[in-house]
């Protein structure tokens, strides 16, 4: 450890200093570290921190270090790029030796025989993986938390989520535990955990990275899938660990696929439209502060700023979650099965369960008692028909074809706008806050490459503006909102078809200049420190 800093620590005049994957991995190469000495680093911090956050699931830390023992008697070569540099990997993905139970106590016992292609990735590109992270249960809520590994927390303040469902990832790297990590999104896995927990990280174009190797939680949906992606402090990593992993080198059913330079794309002439806010379910008054602090950072830097506003977003979230719940949750009742379930699954479990032919009278009762977005969310889910389900995927194409319409009349490269519509919230109310969420299911729907960036953090004088009305997520929203100084704040960028290079040379310049503000999340040297 005498030759590498604390990598939990980040110098505000150097934001790609050694807590990068990327320094690691060149220090490694040219012999000025060791990749035991980068392992036992990551593995004290996280036996410093996981007692308290349970962000570490499955720890391989024995195997780790045997592997970075072989790595420091070999040499490292221009096609493993992550030679001898310690990561972490979401539970989900097969793993040799090691559990992927989605959360489910009664996969406990079902060990990966083989490593899955996203894991050979990493391993073809030197990669050590010291352990895995939790998830939520099923992978289906913005709370991570299961019967198998229990609850991991926020640690910027544990009566918070650090989101779902690749929280474990989130958690850990905001606590310096990991430099690099690996998780899969399908409706702000990624994104959302990275929002509340002031990291960085990206969701590819859907198909861009292979699905192979990872438990699926809602098997044979094709509408739209989840994707792969990276997690990490700094928004190089980010990009090494994306072109990592868009290699498919351990995948069957994917070729090979290389993403643009990001520092190829000069930010000055990009058309950018901003969009800090939605009626569906208004942002806090930090979010929309981050937007628009973001808009002006970026104008700036020579980009042309123009307002945005998604066509019909209202009817797209409704859309995106009639897909999700068209088996009428059967698939993950299956999956569950001779399982313990939490609370939170079985109240999803129970709206699920509602025949579509009482849903509407459900939903005028729901409506007049002030419920809104409950009502809306019970009209537009429900199992469906083999005629609906098709109509629904029609509906997607034509909802995807609508959003580029509106992105090439007004001729935009890329969006900002929120990644959830709060800072991170407080245990028990995900499943209640579904739709807080709206503003990341979007670019899963349409299929566009999506990323956020920690960029402030909340301030006292503007926790909440928002009004108290009878809707349970308007009274739980306030709650979230009410206490929430200090906690991190992220934005998200959306660019076109295969343009990640566009998300992160945004992300990039945002990085830039937002790093040397005072509340730049990543300048603290680790939140809650133990």
């Amino acid at each position: 450890m005498s030759n590498l800093q604390n990598l939990s620590s980040c110098n505000a005049s150097d934001c790609d200093g050694l807590e990068s994957a990327s320094s690691v991995a060149q220090r490694i190469a040219s012999g000025a570290l060791s990749s035991v000495e980068a392992t036992h680093a990551i593995i004290n911090r996280i036996q410093a921190v996981n007692a308290r956050l349970n962000a570490a699931s499955v720890c391989r830390f024995e195997e780790a270090l045997e592997e970075a023992r072989e790595a420091d008697a070999s040499k490292a070569t221009p096609d493993r790029p992550l030679h001898g540099v310690p990561v972490t990997l979401k539970e989900s993905f097969e793993l040799a030796g090691t559990p992927a139970t989605i959360g489910l106590t009664s996969r406990r016992a079902n060990i990966s025989k083989t490593d899955g292609p996203l894991a050979k990735s990493l391993r073809s590109a030197g990669a050590i993986i010291v352990a895995k992270t939790n998830v939520s249960m099923l992978m289906f809520s913005n709370e991570t938390d299961n019967p198998v590994y229990g609850r991991t927390v926020n640690p910027w303040n544990t009566e918070r989520t650090c989101g779902g469902s690749t929280g474990g990832e989130a958690a850990l790297i905001a606590a310096g535990a990991s430099i690099l990590g690996f998780g899969g999104d399908m409706g702000g896995s990624i994104r959302v955990p990275c929002h509340f927990c002031g990291i960085h990280g990206i969701k590819p174009t859907n198909g861009r990275i292979t699905r192979q190797g990872s438990i699926a939680n809602i098997a044979g949906m094709k509408a739209f899938e989840f994707q792969p992606g990276p997690m990490a402090r700094t928004v190089s990593d980010v990009a090494l660990g994306l072109n990592v992993i868009a290699a498919n080198r351990g995948a069957t059913d994917a070729p090979k696929s290389v993403v643009p330079d990001y520092r190829d794309v000069s930010v000055s002439g990009l058309r950018i439209g901003i969009w800090p806010d939605d009626k569906l379910f208004p942002a806090s008054p930090s979010i929309r502060r981050a937007i628009n602090e973001s808009a002006a950072a970026l104008e700036s830097a020579g980009a042309a700023v123009v307002e945005f506003a998604a066509p019909d977003f209202g009817e797209v979230v409704d859309l995106y979650m009639g897909l999700m719940s068209s088996d009428g949750g059967v698939g993950l009742r299956r999956l569950a099965r001779g399982s313990e379930v939490n609370a939170g699954l079985k109240q999803l479990f129970r709206i699920g369960s509602i025949p579509r032919s009482v849903r509407p009278l459900i939903s005028t009762a729901l409506r007049i008692s002030g419920q809104h977005r409950m009502a809306r969310l019970l009209s537009n889910t429900g199992g469906r028909s083999a005629a609906e389900f098709w109509r629904l995927s029609s509906a997607r194409n034509d909802c995807e074809a609508m959003f580029l319409h509106e992105m090439n009349a007004k001729q935009l490269d890329a969006i900002i706008f929120p990644p959830y519509a709060l800072p991170a919230i407080r245990h028990g109310t995900a499943t209640d806050l579904l739709m807080a969420g709206c503003y990341a299911y979007i670019t899963n729907l349409v299929g566009l490459p999506a990323g956020v960036i920690g960029v402030t953090r909340v301030r006292p004088s503007e926790e909440s503006d928002r009004a108290v009305t009878r809707e349970l997520a308007d009274r739980l929203a306030r709650q979230a909102e009410e206490g929430s100084a200090g906690l991190p704040v992220g934005v998200q960028i959306a660019a076109r078809h295969w343009r990640e290079d566009v998300v992160l040379a945004i992300m990039a310049e945002l990085e830039g200049q937002f790093c040397q503000r005072a509340d730049f999340p990543l300048n603290v040297h680790q939140p809650n420190n133990p």
